[in-house]
């Protein structure tokens, strides 16, 4: 028995997957494979009759289309949790689960390592589940010992691309009775095999974190774009860690033709930071734009006289600033039908460090996901494996806002060592005792569980973080009114 198996991009229209997969069906004739197993379509209801109705009515078409063109080949096939199973004169479905019987061979087909699967011949996980660093592993983990267990050749199926913040491997693999790998294909890219099922097992390689990251944080930033009608990416580049960062992955996904970076110092904007932005917009081969922010400052200062008074300089003034950047990077996005990039990393955003409709402003934040030692721990491996971007003084100096004199961001803010360990113990579900024995201060803790809850209604509006941890602000919701 032949198998032919299609790591397909996650999502899409419907419509313009026909071509691709009417290739593949021609090279499974031509192989005279019996089945093609193509990687899921992540869909999920609108949530609204006329938006839903439209899209089953596409599925069916769908569906009727892939049927016809079949002629004599099985396809399987899922939209997130349903599962097709189509010949020319018959679609079978399922939901989470469907077996099926192929020349003398039982097939479990299912969408989770969760449903309770029979011991068949071969074992067909059609993968909806989103990226996240050590996904694979586990996956190839639970996956080597349920066939070793049960006898069964293993196939996981699983697509690639971009949805609605979260980002999907690829990374599809195939298992022999004794749980060894016999292929590993692409990730982050489309791929096509077929098999046999038959063969010595090889040793998976697997790729380290901040790699996988790196990877799948471009692969966010390419299928958001390939999917909206924006074609230019703007970052509005500080001389720190995050914008720096942020325009990194910016050229690597989209090519350094279509980012834009604009610096928009002001008064309190050191030299240092000056020339950090202009360093590493030069080792990515970008011409950076400097436009100071300066005289429309002090303008709304003047302008808000009659409102403020002779109130002194505070937070208000601070966030002004931030806000000036912002409308500035919106007009210019306007102009070059582009998108901001927002830069905020999880560890401000946790602590609602950031200013609405200022530095939050964007369709997408890249590194809205990463604690502060990610954003450092990506940089340098960018610096020791792709290319040395990032120079000494980014990766030493203090993290500023620069929105006053000899502002620090742990004036504001716990220090990043102990903000980003606490955090990191509460996304891994530790409870309040626990991380209280791991020798985090009682008053350190209060004030970073009361600054999370406080800042909710900032991550309400914020841009869209790309996942690449299992458990980030998407699996928590806190009412504004909590007290946590």
């Amino acid at each position: 028995m032949k198998i032919g198996l299609f790591q397909s991009e996650c999502t899409g229209k419907i419509k313009d997957k026909i071509e691709i997969i009417k290739d593949k069906i021609e090279k499974c004739k031509s192989e005279k494979t019996d089945l093609l197993i193509i990687s899921p379509f992540i869909i999920e209801n609108y949530h609204n009759k006329f938006f839903d109705n439209i899209l089953e009515n596409e599925k069916n078409k769908f569906l009727k289309e892939i049927a016809r063109l079949s002629d004599g080949i099985i396809i399987g096939i899922s939209f997130s949790e349903e599962i097709y199973l189509i010949s020319k004169d018959k679609i079978l479905k399922g939901k989470n689960y469907i077996n099926y019987e192929l020349n003398g061979s039982r097939f479990s087909f299912f969408t989770s390592l969760s449903e309770k699967i029979e011991k068949n011949d071969v074992l067909v996980n059609l993968d909806i589940s989103p990226y996240h660093w050590k996904k694979l592993e586990e996956d190839y983990k639970n996956a080597s010992e349920l066939s070793k267990n049960s006898k069964s050749n293993f196939i996981h199926i699983s697509p690639f691309g971009f949805y609605e913040g979260k980002i999907y491997e690829g990374k599809s693999f195939i298992l022999n009775k004794e749980g060894e790998c016999l292929k590993l294909m692409k990730d982050f890219d489309e791929d096509f095999f077929i098999t046999d099922l038959k063969g010595n097992g090889i040793k998976p390689v697997f790729s380290e974190k901040y790699e996988s990251i790196f990877n799948a944080l471009k692969c966010g930033i390419k299928y958001f774009f390939s999917h909206s009608i924006f074609n230019n990416a703007i970052v509005g580049l500080s001389g720190g860690i995050d914008s720096s960062l942020v325009l990194t992955l910016a050229v690597h996904s989209l090519g350094k033709d279509n980012v834009f970076p604009i610096f928009l110092p002001s008064v309190f904007t050191s030299t240092q930071s000056r020339k950090d932005a202009f360093i590493v917009s030069e080792r990515l081969g970008l011409k950076l734009k400097e436009i100071p922010i300066d005289r429309i400052f002090n303008t709304s200062r003047e302008t808000l006289i009659p409102l403020f008074g002779q109130k002194p300089f505070d937070i208000t003034e601070e966030n002004m600033q931030a806000r000036i950047r912002g409308y500035l990077l919106m007009a210019y996005a306007n102009k070059m039908k582009g998108i901001v990039l927002a830069t905020g990393n999880k560890s401000e955003i946790a602590m609602g460090y950031c200013t609405l409709y200022g530095d939050t402003v964007g369709g997408i934040a890249p590194i809205g996901d990463l604690l502060k030692k990610d954003v450092y721990g990506l940089a340098k491996w960018i610096n020791d494996n792709i290319s040395e971007i990032f120079n000494e003084s980014l990766l030493l100096k203090p993290p500023s806002a620069e929105l006053r004199r000899e502002q620090k961001d742990e004036d504001d803010i716990p220090p990043y060592k102990i903000l980003d360990s606490v955090l990191e113990m509460i996304f891994e579900g530790f409870t309040y005792d626990e991380i209280l024995k791991k020798g985090i201060k009682k008053e350190i803790l209060e004030d970073i569980i009361k600054r999370i809850r406080l800042s909710e209604f900032k991550r309400r509006q914020l841009p869209i973080s790309l996942k690449v941890y299992r458990n980030n602000f998407c699996n928590i919701k806190i009412p504004f009114e909590s007290e946590v």
